[in-house]
């Protein structure tokens, strides 16, 4: 029965994310009163005396009506629609505001129109079914309403279909529309930048939106920040790590040829790849949102986070190529006697940097990005097997397959080696040496590759943490709107409900079967980010290497030395 004009009215207020429920207040019609200040939980939606709202109820039992607000079944039922819909929501709340709290003008008591409750009733009904709300909404017309805590009757101002120009009641779609202009809203929502339009993020409702990012709400107070702290601290450390490898194979003599250099490919995709932390340094938000300050990031509506994304890409599935090629390589030299992969190198550089650019860039043009996993860019949830996980999986799994393979063929010719060592100690000298050649070419080559082979031994235990990373990461963003769980909404009627200071600690600790451990994420940032660490510790912390690099220092300071005796004699 309500105007288009006042539903819209009813809309403007989305302040409601800031009001609570309301209790019961007995009151009578048109009873004589003494005008009250008030400032309280309906304040925000209009109730005031500078917005020309003084109320009949003494200072005193307005503070009681205050206390006892959440105690209300249905302040409790409208404070939930206003999480979900603040529409329906702010006008439930505006509705109970005004019958609780009535109006004193010129020593008169008004209460609530009965044409707001039927515009309310109206606005409502298709809002909560398509929501598949079944709460009742409020009975117009009975004396009282339990459910609403409301024990007198609205003012009747209808005559048939028309409603009359009275103004002894009062009518909560105007005190809202005035209201709306200074709304604020309530920690830890902020001001929704597009409204009375629509944003373009799911957490924003009416006036106030859910912050960015939005998992920061999720977590007790700090941890959200300190897992960004210890995810970009190890991730840079790493990076470091790596880098001394990756400029070693590249510098020093000797390191570059094959098979070294395939050690030095994968050094710089781990580089890559650990490098990440360096696009989210100091200010992380620069990554995680849109401009607008409410809305997570993607490739479309922030370019900066397709450009990491797609950096980040590019490390994940170079590393992946690369020491799945150094293991392959390690297979076929060992088990076959053959040197494929050193006759096919510049193909083999082609795939295994030319694949992930292509991957990445596919991710990228196919808007498949966002920052759904903390700190960082990343693919969306529901792309992630058929853009990473699928291809990487078919990647490692006969990589490692492999790899045991060639452990076994190792172990079985070791154990063969051994046996004609002792079974050619009564045989002639020409054959116990050449059994003896043979051993020392093997143990050789074992000596020369056991790192390819450490390599392979972390290569599925890291893939499978980063698999598992990631879905621990997104298991709160992955349906987009955090408002389609079931639990989140009563996670927010906690925070709103509970003294701002307090409420979020309060709330994790309440909801924490629901969140992610602090712990396991940020055990999570530390296993993806050992990487580099593999790196260092497979082929960085070798004593050759830092003689080679001793042995360069000093030929640069004997050949300073030299130039400066020549320039001296001449």
């Amino acid at each position: 029965m309500g105007s288009s004009k006042s539903i819209s009215a009813y809309g403007s207020i989305v302040s409601l994310l800031l009001t609570t429920v309301l209790a019961p207040n007995h009151v009578s019609s048109q009873a004589a009163c003494a005008p009250s200040n008030y400032v309280g939980v309906c304040s925000r939606v209009g109730l005031q005396s500078d917005a020309g709202y003084p109320i009949s109820l003494s200072p005193a039992a307005a503070a009681q009506a205050d206390q006892s607000l959440t105690q209300s079944s249905g302040g409790t039922f409208a404070l939930k629609v206003l999480l979900v819909n603040f529409e329906c929501g702010a006008a439930l709340q505006a509705l109970m505001c005004t019958q609780n709290l009535p109006q004193c003008v010129n020593g008169i008591q008004k209460v609530t129109c009965k044409s707001s409750c039927r515009q309310v009733v109206d606005l409502c009904v298709p809002i909560l079914k398509a929501k598949g709300i079944t709460y009742p909404l409020p009975d117009c017309d009975a004396p009282a309403d339990a459910n609403y805590a409301r024990t007198t009757q609205f003012y009747d101002d209808e005559i048939g279909n028309v409603i009359k120009a009275d103004s002894n009641c009062v009518k909560p779609e105007l005190l809202l529309a005035k209201a709306s202009a200074n709304f604020t809203c309530p920690e830890p929502w902020v001001k929704n930048p597009y409204y009375p339009g629509v944003a373009p993020t799911p957490s924003c409702h009416g006036p106030c939106c859910l912050p960015c990012p939005v998992g920061r709400v999720f977590q007790p107070p700090g941890v959200f920040d300190l897992e960004v702290k210890i995810q970009q601290t190890f991730h840079l450390t790493t990076f470091f790590l790596a880098l001394y490898v990756a400029v070693s194979y590249l510098v020093l003599p000797g390191r570059r040829e094959h098979p070294g250099d395939i050690v030095f490919h994968f050094a710089t995709a781990a580089c890559i790849w650990m490098a990440v932390a360096l696009w989210t340094t100091p200010n992380v938000k620069k990554i995680q949102c849109a401009a607008d300050g409410v809305t997570p990031s993607t490739a479309a509506n922030n370019t900066l986070c397709g450009v990491q994304a797609a950096w980040v890409l590019v490390g994940a599935h170079a590393c992946v190529l690369w020491g799945a090629y150094m293991i392959w390589n390690l297979h076929l030299t060992i088990v076959h006697k053959s040197n494929l992969l050193a006759r096919y190198k510049p193909l083999g550089i082609v795939v295994c940097w030319g694949t992930p650019l292509f991957l990445s860039l596919l991710t990228v043009l196919n808007n498949k990005i966002d920052a759904s996993t903390g700190p960082l860019c990343f693919v969306t949830s529901n792309a992630a097997i058929k853009y990473v996980f699928a291809f990487q999986g078919v990647v490692v799994i006969p990589t490692v397959l492999v790899n045991a393979w060639t452990f076994v063929h190792i172990g079985r010719m070791a154990r063969l080696t051994s046996g004609d060592s002792r079974s050619g100690l009564g045989s002639d000298n020409s054959e116990s040496g050449l059994t003896g050649r043979r051993k020392q070419q093997f143990m050789a080559l074992v000596k020369l590759n056991w790192r390819a082979l450490l390599l392979g031994c972390v290569f599925l235990t890291t893939y499978v943490a980063y698999f598992t990373a990631f879905f621990v990461l997104t298991q709160l963003t992955s349906s987009g709107d955090p408002l389609a769980l079931s639990w989140v909404p009563d996670f927010l009627l906690c925070l709103l409900t509970n003294p701002p200071s307090t409420s979020q600690a309060i709330c994790t600790t309440k909801f924490s079967q629901f969140l992610p451990s602090g712990a396991v994420v940020i055990s999570t940032h530390i296993t993806t980010s050992l990487v580099g660490v593999w790196v260092f510790v497979v082929f960085g912390c070798q004593p050759a290497l830092l003689r080679d690099w001793r042995r360069v220092f000093a030929g640069r300071k004997g050949a300073a030395a030299d130039h400066k005796m020549f320039m001296s004699r001449a």
